[in-house]
């Protein structure tokens, strides 16, 4: 898969062709913001961004593979953020855990809707693929660094696994799929309302499961803050 802000890429930070795409993917964002995903058009990104169409088709072969793009962007932000927690010296391993996993819902907050409007078209049926892409773009981003709290969750006593590389990689795809089933429920909250107790079980059963994966005591993930559940289960229902 093709990450347009990894090293071995052509886009590095000090090229006019980086500074041009997080142009487009930052004012793209902002008008999603705005109008909304379907409302905003290839030619409102253009005209905002001051560039051609065809310097957008340049770097994206649709406005969906931005969007995956676009998440790149963002997690990467995310992570620069993170980066200074995982290497803090004083927090411990389950600490950092949840600080990186607290961030993402700070993040989702913040960005509430046009996070909400994204997300009713990520999770249509039609874009599996985009799904997995971004899944995979996630796994390589932060496992590497999930692998090294682990491990240093292991050295302190807290965590129990042989495997903290696997163990990482193993969270991810476990993160991955509880979005992709949590999300798909949600989207469909306002059909099926019975969708909101079936999410409160993954919810309890994603979280033990972390703590069981990590060798850690129960209930050392946290769990998410029931007013931000309540937000997307108001939202959704709408």
């Amino acid at each position: 898969m093709f990450l347009f802000f990894d090293s071995s890429s052509k886009y590095q930070p000090d090229t006019e062709s980086y500074r041009k795409i997080t142009a487009i993917l930052e004012t793209a964002w902002q008008l999603f913001s705005e109008k909304g995903f379907d409302h905003t058009s290839v030619n409102d990104i253009v005209e905002s961004a001051g560039i051609s169409k065809g310097a957008f088709y340049h770097y994206f072969t649709s406005k969906n593979e931005m969007l995956r793009a676009l998440s790149e962007h963002h997690n990467r932000q995310r992570l620069e953020k993170l980066i200074p927690i995982f290497e803090d010296e004083k927090l411990s391993g389950i600490e950092k855990i949840n600080k990186w996993l607290n961030a993402a819902q700070t993040w989702k907050v913040e960005n509430f809707k046009t996070f909400i409007d994204v997300s009713r078209v990520i999770y249509n049926d039609e874009n599996v693929q985009l799904r997995m892409s971004m899944a995979d773009m996630r796994m390589r981003l932060f496992s590497p660094w999930i692998a090294k709290v682990i491990e240093q969750g292991v050295k302190e006593g807290t965590f129990d696994t042989a495997y903290p590389k696997e163990t990482a990689e193993v969270f991810m795809w476990v993160s991955n799929g509880f979005g992709e089933i949590s999300s798909k429920l949600l989207v469909a909250l306002g059909q099926r309302p019975e969708n909101r107790k079936l999410i409160d079980n993954y919810v309890e059963v994603f979280f033990s499961s972390l703590d069981s994966l990590l060798g850690a005591p129960d209930g050392s993930i946290e769990r998410p803050d029931k007013k931000y559940t309540k937000m997307l289960y108001d939202v959704f229902s709408s």
